[in-house]
């Protein structure tokens, strides 16, 4: 009989690893996907390209001017009698006479702002976030993998909420 018990505690022991071994790598996975998407969202939140800014500065000032421009009074509009100024603003007529002096500025103040941050082109992100997304899904499907053999060895193992449905509903033969 104490053999018995001594193998029923050898077996549950055992049982205990085990279940911790795959909580643990779960756990693992889970904090390994979390990391790679903290870097898909830097990625993300990086500058653009300080040639992208600039076209951004000179489109701005492009449409501020063509809009102020529209508003902005002819000297022969301003001499007839009936002349009212109620549809013109001092911002339209400031931005009017002096687009250039703030576009300058606006491009200096960008410069400014390049001298110490890196931006990346729009290609160069898409490039990046591509590859990033594919290592979300490559650490997705492994989770999904782990789960599985947790799950037919009798380890039931709750999914997360936001895992990726491309790897909660894959086919076995696809899964790593």
């Amino acid at each position: 009989m104490a053999d018995f018990l001594k193998t029923i505690g050898n077996a549950l022991r055992a049982t205990q690893a085990a279940s911790q071994n795959i909580n643990n790598g779960i756990s693992e996975l889970r904090r390994h996907i979390q990391d790679i998407k903290r870097e898909r969202s830097k990625v993300v939140d990086l500058p653009i390209s300080k040639e992208e800014t600039l076209e951004r500065v000179d489109a701005m000032i492009d449409h501020l001017t063509r809009d102020a421009r529209y508003f902005y009074p002819d000297p022969k509009d301003i001499s007839r009698p009936g002349f009212s100024a109620n549809n013109i603003s001092a911002i339209s007529i400031l931005i009017a006479q002096r687009a250039s002096d703030m576009a300058e500025k606006m491009k200096r103040d960008v410069e400014d702002f390049y001298a110490s941050a890196v931006g990346i082109t729009s290609d160069e992100r898409e490039n990046r976030l591509r590859d990033i997304d594919r290592k979300i899904l490559d650490a997705e499907l492994a989770e999904e993998s782990l789960i599985r053999a947790a799950e037919n060895s009798g380890f039931p193992i709750l999914r997360r909420r936001d895992a990726d449905p491309r790897a909660v509903l894959a086919h076995d033969k696809v899964l790593p």
